[in-house]
């Protein structure tokens, strides 16, 4: 039987999502489940998502790993006309992520030349292929913790990321959003982009930046924006609605997901259903289906129905050094040296409550401040605050005021 034009695209096996209570494909990528932008990830890459054929070559990702088209199309590229199986990963700045053990197991892409399945032995015995990633830098205004130097992060349109950790999740979010928003807001091809940014200039008439990001946003049918709501460079999906006075920057909101007045989300990920409170912030994060936010976050993800409460701050530093984070039981380094909270699907994270940075709150908890954190005498000594007649000295532990 003759071959196929284009390879077959084999979804990946899935794995568990450590800490989330959700599976890899199963965990909100691009405002979707991961599984959905996956396929449209392999059609936009010029594979096949039908059936493969008997003897048709196969491409298909490590377990629990995503990739982006510009990932996927360079690996076919790179795979024309072999006659063996290939496995491949990125190169350079942008090839770190897929390696980095906190994420989750390595990243690889696995080109089946006749076809099947992947196994361990298959890419273990696969020509190994450096994919070529072109990315350009973007110097972040904060210093690394341990290299004392400007973090940077590589923007390329090629991600490939293991979702085996929500550390994995949030990166994989935080990567493919440049060019999943340059998808969504301009379109695939170098023609549709060309005539929306036409479009863009003549709704904007201006050539002020903020303007200008104003008009790139999309805003579905049967999504709700208030006109005092302010949302730049940013897709608002069906049936999401932004309440008054909130800010939306560079982020992707799900389907019928909800932000209600004076919110802020910026640079961040909404899946079906999330609801971020009044006046909560949210930056660099990713918030699962049904997921609801009150608090302040960065750098983390909450599971599918987790809850933070007002006053609430999930923490993404640490004094005195880089975050490391917990996978499989042992301690591993993040990207940049920092990183947010995991907070476990329907786990719920009470007012007032702070929680360190690189933390993992398991699913299907309470986590709520001890009865004495509350000052109900403060004609009484307590151990849980410090009640004084005076400022507070600069050090010492009261310094925390």
């Amino acid at each position: 039987m003759p071959r196929s034009s284009a390879p077959a695209f084999v979804l990946p096996e899935t794995v568990p999502v450590e800490g989330m209570g959700v599976d890899s494909m199963q965990a909100t990528w691009l405002g979707a489940p991961a599984r959905d932008k996956l396929l449209e990830a392999a059609r936009d890459a010029g594979l096949s998502t039908e059936a493969a054929q008997p003897g048709q070559p196969v491409i298909t990702l490590s377990p629990g790993t995503v990739a982006t088209a510009g990932a996927l199309r360079r690996f076919r590229k790179a795979c024309t006309n072999a006659a063996s199986n290939r496995v491949g990963n990125l190169a350079g700045e942008p090839g770190t992520y897929g390696d980095m053990p906190a994420l989750g197991a390595p990243a690889r892409m696995l080109y089946l030349a006749g076809g099947g399945q992947w196994s361990q032995a298959a890419q273990d015995q696969a020509e190994s292929v450096a994919v070529e990633a072109p990315h350009r830098p973007w110097t972040l205004p904060a210093q690394d913790p341990e290299t004392k130097q400007n973090a940077v992060i590589p923007m390329a349109d090629a991600v490939l990321v293991n979702m085996g950790h929500w550390s994995g999740v949030l990166w994989a979010n935080l990567l493919s959003l440049p060019p999943g928003l340059w998808g969504l807001l301009l379109g695939k091809s170098p023609i549709r982009a060309a005539l929306s940014a036409v479009r863009g200039f003549a709704k904007a008439r201006s050539f002020q930046p903020d303007t200008l990001a104003q008009a790139a946003s999309v805003v579905r049918r049967r999504a709700r924006v208030h006109p005092t709501a302010v949302v730049e460079a940013s897709y608002v999906a069906p049936g999401a609605e932004i309440g008054p006075g909130a800010i939306v920057r560079q982020s992707i909101v799900g389907p019928d997901a909800v932000i209600e007045p004076q919110a802020m989300l910026i640079a961040s990920v909404m899946g079906r259903g999330a609801r971020l409170r009044r006046r909560a912030w949210i930056k660099y994060a990713v918030l699962m289906d049904e997921a609801v936010h009150g608090g302040v976050a960065q750098l983390g993800v909450l599971g599918p129905g987790a809850t933070t409460k007002g006053l609430s701050a999930l923490m993404d530093q640490r004094l005195g050094g880089p975050v490391r984070v917990k996978r499989n039981g042992t301690l591993h380094p993040v990207p940049l040296g920092f990183l947010g909270v995991g907070v476990g699907a329907r786990t719920v994270v009470g007012s007032g409550v702070w929680v360190a940075a690189g933390r993992t709150l398991p699913p299907d908890k309470w986590v709520v401040r001890a009865a004495d954190a509350v000052v109900s005498r403060p004609d009484e000594a307590t151990t849980a605050v410090e009640i004084l007649d005076a400022p507070p000295e600069s050090q010492g532990p009261t310094s925390a005021l």
